[in-house]
């Protein structure tokens, strides 16, 4: 395959219309040509397929290594805080600590699980946030 055909794969992959691919690669391949190129039946269409699919694995990869990556840190950030409120014997707050953290995950624990109050109360969010700004990973 050429460097031009490539390069116009590798454009529309990051989203360019076939307009911007056109005026980016100026080498006389109109807009029309290019929606032909790509079109189901065009001479671009299974190999753009087979690159959109290549790219998105390499992605997905590298998404699940960050994530490996960053989870360690997470965890001992966590591990930290909720050593620190239970050496403070603190336990309404490690409860908190937990509520928050799903609550950001998108889960709720029951308000009345939580003695009712709720994990966006301010006295919460600060007292969390001096007791996570005081810990050293």
């Amino acid at each position: 395959m050429n460097n031009l055909y490539q390069s116009a794969i590798e454009l529309r992959y990051e989203g360019l219309t076939y307009r911007e691919i056109s005026e980016k690669l100026g080498n006389g391949l109109s807009e029309l040509t290019l929606r032909h190129y790509f079109a189901r039946d065009g001479q671009l269409h299974d190999t753009y397929e087979e690159y959109e699919d290549d790219q998105n694995k390499l992605r997905c990869k590298e998404a699940k290594t960050l994530l490996r990556r960053e989870t360690i840190h997470a965890a001992r950030a966590l591990i930290n805080t909720l050593n620190r409120a239970e050496e403070k014997e603190d336990y309404a707050l490690i409860l908190k600590v937990a509520a928050m953290i799903l609550d950001r995950s998108g889960l709720r624990i029951p308000k009345d699980e939580l003695g009712g109050t709720e994990p966006g109360d301010y006295a919460e969010q600060k007292e969390t946030s001096e007791l996570i700004k005081s810990i050293k990973l």
